[in-house]
């Protein structure tokens, strides 16, 4: 490789790494976990459109709502958003779970460090 070469592909890494650490600045403070992309698509939208920004974005999948998986992906997705310091509010956005995986849910978040705001699409209140 010539010297012109590698000095080329070194600015080239450190404009990059320069973007990115200006990106992180200007990113929001919200966490989602959510069981669908598209509901996540949608919600960093409007956030967007409101001013905010977002930190994180974790899809789940909605087979891990179901009481045979019993919510385990989501759980250890609450615990991560409670340890990222860059997360300031938590918000959850899916179909409903199963009523057990549900109240874990719920149960795990009357616990929860910080605001969360949770939706669970076309859930009926009892």
């Amino acid at each position: 490789m010539s010297f012109l070469t590698a000095l080329s592909l070194s600015f080239n890494n450190l404009r990059t790494k320069k973007t990115r650490t200006l990106l992180t600045s200007f990113a929001g403070s919200i966490g989602i976990i959510g069981a669908s992309g598209t509901g996540i698509q949608e919600l960093t939208t409007i956030i967007d459109r409101l001013g905010e920004g977002v930190t994180n974005a974790i899809g789940i999948g909605g087979r891990d709502l179901k009481a045979e998986v019993g919510g385990i992906t989501m759980m250890d997705m609450i615990d991560a958003m409670e340890d990222d310091d860059t997360v300031k509010v938590l918000v959850i956005v899916s179909k409903p779970p199963a009523k057990e995986v549900r109240d874990k849910i719920s149960a795990r978040l009357s616990n929860f460090s910080k605001p969360v705001v949770t939706l669970f699409v076309g859930e009926k209140p009892e």
